[in-house]
C-alpha cells in the first residue's frame, strides 16, 4: 500500500484537494450497498486493481490530478472508502536508532493528523467524534489508534491515524463509511 504523499510532503503540512464528498459513494457514481459486480461494470475504465468481492483500486481525478482509492465490500455491498494519505514503511527488527526514528516518525505523522483534524473541522464544523481507542464513543470495527469523524446524510467522514502494532506501518488517511440506521457504526 502506497500513500497519495511522500514524507517531505506531510511535514511540509501538504494537504490533497480531497473534500469529504470525494470520499462518498454518489463521487464514483455509486451508493452504500452496491454489489462488487455492478461497481465493477460502473467503474471498469478507472480500475486499478482488484480482488474479487473483496475491494476495488480506483483512480479518480480531483482538481486535475488523479488520486487513488480502495473500496471495499461486504456481503451486503460496499461499505467503506479509504485514501491513504501516508503510509510509512514497517518496522521490523528495530534497533535502538531505528526505534528513535519511529518515535520521531509517530510524532510528527501524529501532528500531521491533528493538523489535517483541523483543517477539515474548519470545512466541516464539529465532528461528531473525536478521540483514540479509549475514548468513550470510539467507534467499534476500527483500526485506528486516533480518529475524527462527521456524519452526513450520505455516510460518515473520517481522518484516521493507524498503528496498531508497533511493528507494522504507520497510515494516515482519510476514509468513509456507510451508516447504519443513521447512527455512527
Amino acid at each position: 500500500m502506497e500513500g497519495i504523499l511522500s514524507l517531505e510532503e506531510v511535514m511540509d503540512g501538504v494537504i490533497p484537494p480531497i473534500l469529504a464528498e470525494h470520499l462518498m459513494p454518489s463521487f464514483f457514481g455509486l451508493d452504500w450497498n452496491t454489489a462488487f459486480t455492478l461497481a465493477v461494470e460502473t467503474l471498469a475504465e478507472v480500475i486499478v486493481y482488484q480482488k474479487p468481492d473483496a475491494y476495488l483500486i480506483v483512480n479518480r481525478s480531483i482538481a486535475g490530478t488523479q488520486f487513488e482509492f480502495d473500496l471495499y465490500f461486504r456481503e451486503e455491498g460496499l461499505f467503506r472508502i479509504n485514501a491513504a494519505l501516508y503510509v510509512s514503511d514497517s518496522f521490523w527488527e528495530i534497533e535502538d536508532e531505528e526505534e528513535r526514528l519511529r518515535t520521531r516518525l509517530d510524532d510528527k505523522l501524529r501532528n500531521y493528523y491533528l493538523w489535517l483534524v483541523e483543517h477539515y473541522a474548519k470545512m466541516l464544523g464539529m465532528p461528531a467524534f473525536s478521540g483514540d481507542r479509549k475514548s468513550p464513543g470510539f467507534p467499534e470495527n476500527e483500526l485506528a489508534k486516533f480518529l475524527t469523524l462527521w456524519t452526513f446524510r450520505e455516510g460518515q467522514f473520517q481522518v484516521e491515524y493507524e498503528h496498531s502494532e508497533k511493528e507494522l506501518p504507520i497510515i494516515v488517511k482519510l476514509s468513509s463509511r456507510a451508516l447504519r440506521d443513521g447512527t455512527i457504526r
